[in-house]
């Protein structure tokens, strides 16, 4: 019976778990924010009865008129720890995906700057958070910002829980404050009147969570958006990617997180039953030296045993979607594999159709000693991209390759455009793939 509430709790959140907001917000201006490069860390809050965020973003702005003295960034209630800081970029600085595996070794040096809360709402749909706060910042000293910029901003808060359920939300949608004029083709020149982000953004957001928790369902608004899963040591994590080609985002993040142990789903159905449990008992006593073994390590300490199967059994009944009279939730399931220097025989960029699902298989070339390695995932119609998504930090003098194979769907029948793109956002593979 509390399984059956919590599930009708789920089902009516997702009918207003909706919001409008934005991260940041220039005034109407030809300022410009290509990239959205953003981290949150959902820890358990002592006792059992929440999860902290820890969010930390860097906002790149390559263009940043004069006229702009103030920048407004609408944030979570009650939220801690809250900082800014500025950095400035060179004025040759240019924004492409070749310089996205870079960032984090080239930052420029950063400065705190002076915030305040404002005395102004932003409104919200959500029931428990119709109005949401608005933090400021100005230019240090009374002085425009620099031309070129980087705003890194930190805060802390308590995850939004409702029911048996967290919902995650961001407030992606600057093009809500500001009324922004639609641009029916995509390839035309975006209309003289559009306020700001004239050259369009690009959002990466990465939730890391306990691996007990995962996302049932993301949406921009209403409309599902597809994301990105795996495993990393004891955590999930989800990866957000998003791109707009002229103008900001006009809708706002919503994820809805439930417990959910993704390494039960032995099979990546997206959810957790007998089937799993006859495909790790079928593998019981074999070697890891095909992936159908190596998923049904369910544990992870390299062997299939006894325990592997009491792992699936405490997972019985658990699945990643909410209901089946939503729309279908494409996602990316994946496994990035420890770098090898010699390229593996074997393995290749491919994306092939089993059912209504895409396998997409390649060795991601990239540096010996990453931040991370992973993929994101982007369906618009059509066109479906897999996106290599890797950082470096303080790299080595070396490259290797990282064996990858990860599982998308589930997709309408038809025939869709598929492309991978590497770390460096060059394409790899482009090819038809048909869904029957």
């Amino acid at each position: 019976m509390k399984g059956w509430k919590c599930r009708i709790v789920l089902i009516l959140a997702l009918g207003v778990a909706t919001a409008a907001g934005a991260n940041p917000i220039p005034p109407p201006s030809d300022a410009n924010m290509p990239l959205e490069d953003m981290y949150a860390e959902l820890i358990p809050i002592k006792g059992g009865t929440g999860l902290e965020e820890t969010f930390q973003g860097g906002f790149y702005f390559d263009e940043i008129p004069d006229t702009v003295r103030l920048i407004k960034f609408p944030v979570p209630p009650e939220t801690r720890g809250f900082k800014v800081a500025i950095g400035k970029l060179p004025l040759e600085w240019q924004f492409s995906d070749a310089i996205i595996p870079h960032l984090h070794e080239n930052l420029p040096e950063m400065f705190p700057l002076d915030w305040t809360v404002l005395r102004e709402l932003y409104p919200t749909i959500l029931p428990e958070w119709p109005w949401i706060p608005v933090h400021g910042w100005w230019a240090p000293g009374g002085d425009p910002f620099p031309p070129k910029a980087l705003f890194s901003v930190k805060y802390q808060h308590d995850v939004l829980k409702r029911g048996c359920s967290y919902v995650y939300f961001y407030a992606l949608g600057c093009g809500k404050q500001y009324p922004v004029p639609d641009v029916a083709d995509a390839d035309a020149a975006p209309p003289d009147d559009v306020p700001f982000y004239r050259r369009g953004v690009t959002s990466f957001l990465d939730i890391t969570m306990p691996l007990s928790l995962n996302v049932a369902r993301m949406s921009l608004d209403y409309t599902p958006h597809p994301f990105a899963v795996t495993r990393e040591g004891d955590k999930t994590v989800v990866s957000f990617y998003a791109k707009t080609e002229f103008g900001p985002f006009k809708r706002d993040l919503i994820a809805i997180i439930r417990p959910w142990w993704i390494a039960a789903d032995v099979n990546y159905d997206d959810s957790t039953d007998i089937l799993d449990l006859i495909a790790v008992r079928n593998k019981l006593g074999s070697d890891l030296s095909d992936e159908e073994s190596e998923d049904a390590d369910i544990n992870g300490d390299g062997k299939i045993n006894v325990l592997d199967l009491i792992a699936v059994r405490d997972h019985i009944g658990e699945k990643a979607e909410v209901d089946l009279a939503l729309p279908r939730q494409i996602r990316l399931r994946y496994k990035v594999k420890e770098c090898g220097t010699t390229q593996p025989p074997g393995i290749k960029p491919d994306v092939i159709a089993r059912g209504r699902r895409m396998i997409v298989t390649d060795q991601i070339y990239f540096n010996c000693c990453p931040e991370y390695v992973r993929m994101a995932i982007l369906v618009d119609g059509d066109a479906v991209v897999f996106r290599e998504k890797a950082m470096e930090e303080a790299p080595c003098d070396c490259n290797c390759y990282y064996p990858m194979r990860g599982i998308a769907g589930p997709f309408a029948p038809g025939v869709y455009r598929v492309k991978i793109l590497n770390p460096y956002g060059k394409v790899i593979l482009e090819k038809e793939v048909e869904i029957n």
